[in-house]
């Protein structure tokens, strides 16, 4: 883990550890679709789809599962996000879930989970 020092990379945060998010989200999906986050900060991908981090999935029940991922993000910053779907073949299109942007406001320090509920 690295330390991150406010002002020293214009990512904000108050300096200190890094902290882990677990994002989580129940989702169906088809076989050979994935599930991944990504955002505005350059650990969450920076906006760009083909660096989204991807999903593992767990607790499947047909074909819903529960996706989960855990990032390393500096303390005290907010960051904005979005779950997709994506295919597991190039030519098919990526599908990004509805409504605004989702937020968050990482700890100080330690960890945190951030439960996206459901997304069918």
């Amino acid at each position: 883990m690295g330390i991150y020092r406010a002002g020293a990379t214009g990512t904000g945060g108050t300096g200190g550890a890094a902290v882990q998010v677990t994002f989580q989200v129940s989702a169906s999906t088809y076989f050979g679709q994935g599930v991944y986050l990504v955002g505005d900060r350059a650990e969450l991908g920076a906006w760009n789809t083909a660096s989204a981090l991807a999903m593992t999935p767990s607790g499947c029940s047909g074909s819903t599962c529960t996706w989960k991922t855990t990032v390393s993000l500096p303390p005290s910053v907010a960051a904005q996000f979005k779950f997709i779907k994506k295919p597991g073949d190039s030519g098919a299109s990526v599908t990004w879930e509805g409504g605004s942007n989702r937020t968050l406001t990482t700890p100080a320090t330690g960890s945190t989970t951030y439960n996206g509920g459901n997304w069918q």
